[in-house]
């Protein structure tokens, strides 16, 4: 036994040292700083929600109010990622970030109440902030010469899996071990995952003596794509494209938070719950996946039209509708459509700038995206205590 994980070890090592594999190792890196920062401390986290609320009698202002702590910081976590893009290594972000969400969770395993999830829920929004697709975007773009789009789906399905596992987790811990337990278990999980991170994740090809997948292509694609994108983004174009940041903020930054709130307002079961929230997640892993290979073929255009689409129907449904079967259906076309808050502003950029310019826009275009969330983040919860459930919550954000 003792020799076959020595085999194991020497195995892994030859395969670590390999450099066409490194672009590989940190598309894993960056799917696990996805399920951890985007999805474990954010999307996940909000099932837990319900729980909390029961277990300290917390009101629906208090709930608000957290989230919108967990939005605010997220907000300045991402406006700080734009200043440090080119100043300091995005290997070290990726680390840092994924050790706080970690951080976050050990908050909320070992709190008593409001402050100390509120402690929490700040350092989760910080590590959503700066563990979001903007470091993603930058270090994909780095490996990644051809096939960018489908690398970005890939990695953001990181928070998708998280959407998928996370609430049967949060479900059979809590009602096994009791909240505290349930955090426990969360946290070293995500001790885990970072660990991973730690191990896996590089800053760029360069520093290593490696190459970007796709690198015979470069010089085709450069020249390809900065003729078509300098020509694309005007002072008009920048407009359009910061204010569609802002809606697609207050859209997905929200309804992730307030789902299981949702559901649980107008009386779903646990199983209820959990299997839509569960539905929910496995449709946003398969919209991040099929709007990346979409954005490859069809283009980015096509591609929002679509999940534009499916939104609005998902809205309508969530606004008049409390039948589970039904919200379940919802919840599969809005599951896809809501991945567009995750692709959009790198699959965006990716169509309208030149290579120098990339990395600004996206951090932009998420900082903006986050800030319609903080603005948006309070209102579902003050809505649901004037009128017993967020059902009004749904109608203000399909309008």
């Amino acid at each position: 036994m003792h020799s076959r994980g020595l085999k194991s070890f020497f195995h892994m090592s030859r395969i670590l040292k390999n450099k066409t594999a490194y672009p590989w190792l940190v598309l894993a890196a960056t799917t696990i700083v996805t399920f951890l920062c985007m999805g474990m401390a954010m999307i996940g986290f909000s099932l837990y929600f319900p729980y909390i609320k029961d277990a300290y009698g917390f009101t629906d202002t208090q709930i608000g109010t957290l989230i919108s702590i967990r939005n605010l910081f997220s907000f300045l976590a991402k406006a700080l990622t734009v200043l440090l893009i080119g100043r300091t290594s995005a290997k070290k972000v990726a680390i840092f970030t994924s050790l706080l969400a970690t951080a976050a969770l050990l908050c909320c395993w070992v709190s008593k109440g409001f402050w100390g999830y509120a402690l929490g829920l700040l350092l989760a929004g910080a590590s959503n902030g700066f563990g979001n697709m903007i470091i993603v975007a930058v270090l994909l773009r780095r490996w990644f010469v051809d096939k960018l789009p489908i690398a970005i789906g890939i990695a953001s399905a990181g928070s998708g899996i998280s959407s998928v596992v996370c609430p049967v987790m949060i479900t059979a811990w809590t009602q096994k071990f009791g909240l505290t337990g349930s955090f426990g278990a969360y946290f070293l999980t995500a001790l885990i995952l970072s660990l991973l991170v730690i191990v896996l994740v590089e800053d760029s090809p360069e520093k290593i003596g490696a190459v970007p997948y796709g690198y015979e292509k470069i010089q085709e694609s450069r020249d390809t794509v900065k003729t078509s994108r300098d020509s694309c983004l005007n002072k008009t174009g920048q407009i359009m494209l910061y204010a569609a940041s802002v809606l697609l903020g207050m859209y997905c930054v929200t309804a992730s938070s307030i789902l299981g709130l949702h559901y649980s307002s107008i009386g779903l079961t646990n199983e209820q719950m959990t299997l839509n929230t569960s539905v929910f997640g496995f449709s946003l892993l398969a919209g991040k996946l099929g709007q990346g290979f979409l954005a490859n073929y069809i283009g980015g255009k096509k591609t929002s039209v679509i999940a534009f689409i499916l939104v609005v129907a998902g809205c309508l449904v969530n606004t008049i509708v409390e039948h589970p079967f039904v919200l379940l259906l919802a919840a599969v076309g809005s599951g896809f459509g809501t991945a567009l808050g995750s692709m959009g502003s790198s699959i965006w950029a990716g169509d309208f700038v030149s290579d120098g310019e990339y990395e600004v826009v996206v951090g932009r275009c998420q900082t903006i995206q986050s800030l319609g969330g903080l603005v948006f983040s309070a209102v579902p919860g003050i809505l649901a205590e004037s009128f017993g459930n967020y059902k009004i919550a749904w109608a203000f954000i399909l309008s």
